[in-house]
Parts: C-alpha cells; structure tokens; sequence
C-alpha cells in the first residue's frame, strides 16, 4: 500500500506527505548533489525544482483547527458512519483504523482514541505554525 501523498513532482524530484508522518514532507531527488557529515546533510536543489515546490500551497495552512466541540462532533459522526459502512460491506474494517482503533472496538472506544488522535494533530499543528513564525 503507498502511503505517500504528492505535492508536486517532475522528472527527477518527488515532494510528498508520508500517510504516516503527519508532521513532515519529503522530497526525493535523482541525480542531486549532496554532502553529509556528522549531523548534517546538505543537498543542492536546482532551481526549477525550488521554483516548483515553492508555488505549491502549504499542507499545513490548509487545515481547519477544530475546537475540541467540532473534533467531539466529527469523531461521533466519522464512527457512526464507519461502522454502518463497514456492516454493509461499502469499505473495509481497516479504514480510519489509525485514529480509531478497530471497526470492532466499542463505539466509545472509537471515539476516545479519534478524540485523542485529532487532538495531539491539532497540538503538531499549532507547534509547527508556532515555529513557522
């Protein structure tokens, strides 16, 4: 399964969102110039992959911050939906498995660990925004 999501790519670079690490990006690069030592890495990005990369909107500015009563909301709706989806066979137990826990869990169950789930994301978000300022 690939889990990675593309921001943008070209012939020789691929910058993207890994499904399982919300709080970065990455960017590969073919045939790129790079040095590494002892905690540090450099690599030379020419400029029409910087060019390309830099017009594309940022993942992180185009999330809503959800108060803890919309996050409460969403969880309740999001679980009661999978959970009819999945009794009638219209996606499989594994999906929201992530932030929910197993289709199979107790709805409260769910609920709590996407509750927790979407809360510790909107603290990584508030973090990172911090740090970009």
């Amino acid at each position: 399964m690939n889990t990675k999501s593309t921001i943008c790519s070209g012939d020789n670079f691929h910058f993207y969102n890994e499904g399982f690490d919300e709080g970065s990006v990455y960017l590969e690069l073919e045939e790129a110039e790079w040095e590494y030592s002892a905690g540090r890495v450099m690599i030379r990005i020419p400029d029409y992959i910087w060019e390309t990369i830099r017009k594309r909107p940022s993942p992180l500015g185009n999330e809503k911050v959800l108060t803890d009563e919309e996050i409460e909301k969403y969880c309740r709706e999001f679980v009661a939906q999978r959970i009819e989806d999945v009794k009638a066979a219209k996606i499989a137990g594994l999906f929201g498995c992530l932030a929910f826990g197993s289709v199979d869990d107790p709805v409260e169950t769910q609920v709590e660990y996407g509750i927790a789930y979407y809360k510790e994301r909107r603290k990584k978000i508030e973090e990172s925004k911090a740090k970009i300022k």
